[in-house]
């Protein structure tokens, strides 16, 4: 005899998908285009991250990004964020270069 389940969505834990995205205004168009290199760069990079359990992980850093105007956003791979810590915009992105391989 099969026995059916069933979960409602109610009782999943869902992360909001704001926690992945960073949006960081240029000063210049100098600064954006550094900023643009950086994730050029991030967009090819992964991390190696360790669970609690101590499975060993690879995580590409950046699903995507995209320039608008003087801004940019970011959206971050699910648990890249989590896993650098509660950093901001720049300082994020600069923990981000200093954590990814090529």
């Amino acid at each position: 005899m099969l026995e059916q389940t069933t979960t409602s969505v109610s009782d999943l834990e869902i992360a909001p998908l704001s926690s992945n995205v960073v949006s960081i205004k240029s000063d210049s168009l100098e600064d954006q285009e550094q900023l643009e290199a950086q994730l050029s760069f991030l967009q090819k990079a992964s991390l190696r991250l360790m669970h609690r359990n101590g499975t060993k992980a690879t995580l590409l850093v950046l699903e995507r990004w995209k320039t608008s105007d003087n801004e940019i956003q970011i959206v971050f791979t699910p648990g890249v964020v989590e896993a650098l810590g509660s950093l901001e915009g720049r300082e994020l992105l600069k923990a981000a270069m200093n954590a990814a391989t090529a």
